[in-house]
């Protein structure tokens, strides 16, 4: 059971009278029909009784195209306030029944929850009330629209615009409902990416990964990055504003995207997936500064998150070959390694079992307990008999480093 804790005003939208959660909202008070909405709690202010507003958007769409998982914006406007909430929910029009499911974007400032009713809901988390942040005040959700033929989808949102007076009186309590219609069903062109290899802080040298994104296509591009540890749980890296393990990215037609992850903590590995517009390009940017010298810098592709074989040069000759290997699928997988010389005479083979999500980092011979790759070069094979695998190769020489893209068999 959640705790519940004495009420602060501006910290969530309220559940029943001098209680609430600073973590968010209890389901069903959106104001939608049959449900109550904040002012339950917050009384003294009638609902939408002040100069601001609430309201949720369907990023760079008008309509919905069933089954495809698009991005929501929410927002609470209110002058001269600076601690927010938000209560979401979708239904199907004219009925009680759910529209589509909610995917928690990010995190940090939003959470998942379902009602008695059985339906989902979106609030935030005491994060995701943005203390000291004047209006306006956004969350970004993803929501993944039902199948074709189920009508209109409608939301039903809740904002608190909160005057942070330790009371629950006079927070500004704002409800709104918007009706998306479903498309012709033709489904977007998306393709699924994995950048195999994430790498930020570290104590000898300091390491940043830079992500780069255009939109060549004709209307704004919205999708999200996934972030992971390499024992598949979501990382959090951090961003322009805060931290977050789920990155929603918005490119209006012909612009470029950029964010740089950095830090100066400890060592931080993983891995990031994108399912992105066709209409969308990418790579992503490692860069490396020893002891405060200037960066080294390597491009790294974007590779598609659907192949199962791949063939990868290697060269120990003076230098350090060393690799990334990812499983972007939710089945483990046995990955097979066959390592050969450059006149084609194999040397060694290897198998690694990687979990769900799971990616593992490692100098190719040293893994492979292979020492007759120092001072030669040859070529290796990487694959799976199922599921996915996503490879990145990395060569180290003393002063620098340069990706190896390997190449699908």
């Amino acid at each position: 059971m959640r705790s519940i804790i004495l009420l602060v005003a501006g910290t969530a939208l309220f559940v029943a009278p001098v209680w609430g959660h600073k973590t968010g909202a209890d389901p069903e008070y959106t104001g939608a029909p049959g449900e109550n909405n904040c002012t339950y709690c917050h009384v003294g202010t009638a609902v939408n009784g002040g100069s601001g507003g609430v309201k949720v958007e369907l990023v760079g769409a008008t309509a919905y195209t069933p089954g495809v998982r698009h991005t929501l914006r929410v927002t609470v406007t209110e002058s001269g306030v600076t601690r927010w909430g938000f209560q979401l929910s979708a239904r199907l029009k004219g009925t009680s029944n759910k529209a589509g499911t909610f995917n928690v974007a990010d995190p940090v400032n939003t959470r998942l929850d379902t009602g008695q009713n059985g339906l989902e809901y979106v609030t935030h988390t005491e994060a995701g009330t943005q203390a000291g942040t004047a209006s306006p005040a956004s969350w970004t959700v993803e929501w993944t629209a039902p199948p074709s033929g189920a009508g209109p989808a409608v939301f039903y949102v809740a904002g608190n615009a909160a005057n942070r007076d330790g009371a629950s009186t006079s927070d500004k309590i704002y409800t709104s409902s918007t009706e998306i219609e479903a498309s012709d069903g033709t489904p977007v062109d998306t393709k699924s990416y994995v950048l195999p290899q994430v790498a930020i802080g570290g104590e000898v040298g300091n390491w940043w990964t830079t992500l780069y994104f255009t939109n060549t296509g004709t209307s704004t591009a919205s999708f999200t990055v996934d972030f992971y540890n390499d024992n598949g749980t979501p990382m959090t890296v951090p961003v322009e504003g805060g931290a977050t393990s789920s990155l929603p990215v918005f490119i209006s037609a012909g612009a470029t995207y950029k964010t740089v992850l950095t830090s100066t903590g400890a060592l931080s590995q993983g891995w990031a997936s994108v399912r992105m517009p066709s209409s969308v390009k990418g790579f992503g940017v490692f860069s490396l500064s020893v002891n405060g010298n200037a960066a080294q810098e390597a491009v790294v592709p974007l590779s598609e998150d659907s192949a199962q074989s791949y063939s990868m040069i290697w060269d120990d000759a003076g230098f350090d070959t060393s690799m990334a290997v990812a499983n972007p699928g939710d089945t483990a997988v046995a990955v097979n390694l066959t390592v050969r010389l450059a006149s084609g005479t194999q040397i060694g083979t290897g198998t690694i079992i990687l979990g769900p999500k799971e990616k593992r980092a490692f100098v190719a011979r040293t893994q492979l307990n292979l020492p007759a790759m120092l001072g030669a070069s040859g070529s290796m094979d990487v694959s799976v008999q199922s599921g996915k695998l996503s490879l990145l190769g990395l060569r180290f020489g003393p002063l620098a480093f340069t990706s190896i893209p390997p190449a699908e068999r």
